[in-house]
């Protein structure tokens, strides 16, 4: 980005990883990078501004609960445009975890001593996808994307995995799809999958029972 000619403040809280980065930007050339030795959960009292856009990457699972759901609300705070948020998600929501008056689910995770571990922890908290997507809403982001490029082989081969891009905006009524604004705020926990009919005849099962009690594909397309 700075080789782009963006402004760059790039945080880290470990030393040796600074020196890796320092040198590579000299090496570059570049010096519109300010690298800040931190620790993210001090991000409130960095005294940083606000960005166009902030990378949050592999850091949000590798905290406690209250601290992975603050740093995104951190996030939201810095973030003027859209962020970009990269990492791991529970595949189960086994664990709840409230702070700031709401329920997120996730799952406790040890942290071994590693350079790419975290900080202080001996545990972290993944959140699950819904809960990772409602910390983002309520952090003030009105839309999130997940992206499938660039492909990474290596990592696109797990499906706990995420690369999220999250936009600020204004939430509107959207007249051709009213059924956007009856959904409820928050992202269910647990959500049935289901394919279209054409699928299969195990779809078309489903299907027919979805559409008994009032769901299924033709509610999607009827106006209500």
């Amino acid at each position: 980005l700075a080789s782009r000619g963006a402004a760059v403040a790039a945080g880290e809280a470990r030393e040796a990883h600074l020196a890796k980065a320092r040198w590579a930007a000299g090496e570059l050339g570049l010096a519109n990078v300010d690298f800040i030795q931190a620790d993210v959960r001090s991000l409130a009292d960095l005294g940083l501004g606000t960005f166009d856009v902030v990378l949050c990457m592999g850091i949000v699972y590798h905290l406690r609960a209250a601290e992975a759901v603050e740093l995104l609300r951190q996030v939201g705070l810095h973030a003027e445009r859209l962020a970009v948020i990269e990492g791991q998600v529970s595949l189960r929501p086994r664990a709840r975890a409230g702070t700031g008056g709401r329920e997120y689910h996730g799952s406790p995770v040890p942290e071994p001593p590693a350079p790419w571990s975290a900080v202080e922890n001996t545990e972290s908290f993944w959140l699950t996808r819904p809960s990772l997507l409602n910390a983002l809403g309520d952090a003030g982001f009105t839309s999130i994307l997940e992206t499938a490029t660039p492909f990474v082989e290596e990592l696109a081969a797990y499906r706990d995995h995420v690369q999220l891009v999250a936009f600020k905006g204004e939430r509107v009524q959207l007249a051709v799809a009213p059924q956007v604004a009856a959904a409820p705020d928050r992202v269910p926990e647990r959500t049935v999958r289901r394919a279209h009919p054409d699928q299969g005849r195990r779809s078309r099962w489903m299907e027919r029972v979805a559409e008994l009690r009032g769901r299924g594909l033709s509610a999607v397309f009827t106006k209500r």
